[in-house]
């Protein structure tokens, strides 16, 4: 039954290599704001900033390129930060999303535990095995403490579950319609605490003697059959008999991905053709804990042939679960931080370096009655103009970040075009006032020291 055994394995094998390529293009991104602001920092700090600029000034054929160089750096600048302002939003939604998810099933006082059957050996793999687990379970309910147990070959939210293709009977499908399929014991919907939503769940009744019988979560009957009864349909793997419908249950949603419940069909282990493997959920009385209990020494004196793994809440599952996307997230959002605070140096020495060479200018057009309002104002429109290129660029490219985004990390995002209001509404401020508070302050200097100095 599960593939459970080795989630943790096949989680770091699936995700360390894309995270890591994720990881690494943010960081070289950053890298390279970091290199297009260098000149507008070093023009921002450099100890004759007027004088270089007069030079820039006197030799006209180099002014031209050096203005497109200037904007050019702004706009790089604008663009990082936008797209990493626009991902982490996402991220950081998701999270959040993610933490006040309801799971569909109550994972408080929650346990499981891997178990294996060995090939070859005594009560090895074969047409009993699905009674072998029930009577281990038997075995784990008789542990004092302990109120509930079952056992499925996918444990809900940790690997993705097998799919297999549909038929149901009265319903013309797709030919490439798929499901779902998972494998679980009497009692296993009663411990995760999984609503009932119509008919029965699974019990011992529901042998290889008795007509086959099958499940299906709310997705499901919400796709095949919208607004009807479910229970007494039938449905079926292509190419095996039908199975009727004797339950429904409510979806089981994930706690790091917002996206619809894929149609889910459920199996009685009573009846279904198990591959050895298994994960048991074991529900305790609030507060007792099953680390370092003898609960393998419990199962294994029923079947010895059993290969037990400690005890593990489920808490500790989801919280595994998250790590990955948490860090994703965490890089993103500090490389986000980073890209803005970049982008705002570099927009504010690029601006103060313009000023600089236009110090004389301003201050004539002062004398000769300029309002100091408009000189300020014609400033901060000509650099809204690259800060509003790179904006535009950051927005396209965050959108096709987005989409390895969501195919790395597993998130849907907060919302693409409210993450793009904010990141773009954001940046946009942040950098005009970097263009504001230099001309500002250059003409709140008196006109008569202006003058004289320049």
């Amino acid at each position: 039954m599960g593939r459970y055994l080795s989630r943790d394995a096949l989680l770091e094998a699936e995700l360390s290599l894309d995270l890591s390529v994720m990881v690494l293009g943010v960081v070289a991104a950053v890298g390279i704001s970091a290199l297009a602001e260098a000149y507008s920092v070093w023009l921002m700090f450099s100890t004759d900033t007027a004088t270089s600029m007069s030079r820039d000034l006197a030799a006209s054929r180099h002014g031209a390129p050096r203005r497109v160089i200037r904007g050019a750096i702004v706009c790089v600048q604008a663009a990082a930060a936008t797209l990493f302002a626009m991902i982490a939003f996402n991220a950081t939604i998701d999270l959040w999303r993610a933490s006040r998810v309801t799971h569909g099933f109550a994972p408080d006082d929650l346990w499981c535990i891997d178990v294996k059957t060995a090939s070859g050996v005594e009560g090895g793999p074969g047409p009993s095995q699905g009674q072998q687990f029930i009577e281990a379970l038997d075995a784990l309910r008789m542990l004092p403490g302990v109120t509930s147990a079952g056992a499925t070959n996918s444990l809900p939210l940790t690997l993705e579950p097998g799919s297999i293709p549909l038929a149901v009977r009265d319903v013309v499908l797709p030919s490439n319609e798929r499901a779902e399929l998972e494998i679980a014991t009497p009692g296993y919907f009663e411990t995760l605490r999984q609503p009932l939503l119509e008919g029965r769940t699974f019990s011992k009744a529901d042998d290889r003697k008795h007509p086959l019988v099958a499940m299906v979560n709310a997705a499901f009957r919400r796709r095949h059959w919208p607004g009807q009864a479910s229970i007494g349909r039938e449905v079926g793997i292509v190419g095996s008999p039908w199975f009727r419908v004797i339950g429904v249950v409510g979806d089981v949603l994930s706690p790091v991905a917002a996206e619809p419940t894929r149609p889910k069909l459920y199996l009685c282990s009573l009846q279904a053709t198990s591959s050895g493997e298994a994960t048991f959920v074991v529900r305790t009385n609030p507060g007792l804990s099953l680390e370092g209990r003898s609960v393998s020494g419990a199962i294994r004196a029923v079947n010895r042939s059993l290969a037990v793994a400690p005890a593990r809440p489920i808490s500790a599952v989801l919280a595994d679960l998250r790590k990955p996307h948490l860090f994703a997230a965490s890089c993103l959002s500090v490389l986000a931080f980073v890209a803005t605070a970049l982008a705002f140096a570099g927009s504010f020495g690029a601006v103060s370096a313009r000023v600089a060479r236009r110090k004389r200018e301003m201050a004539i057009r002062r004398a000769l009655g300029a309002r100091e309002t408009a000189l300020v104002l014609r400033i901060v429109v000509e650099s809204a103009t690259p800060i509003g290129v790179g904006i535009v660029a950051g927005l396209w490219a965050a959108t096709q970040a987005l989409r390895f985004y969501g195919t790395v990390v597993g998130l849907r995002g907060g919302g693409t075009a409210l993450s793009a209001a904010v990141a773009s509404v954001s940046v946009a401020i942040l950098l005009c006032s970097a263009a504001f508070l230099p001309a500002w302050r250059a003409v709140a200097r008196p006109l008569a020291g202006t003058l004289r100095t320049e």
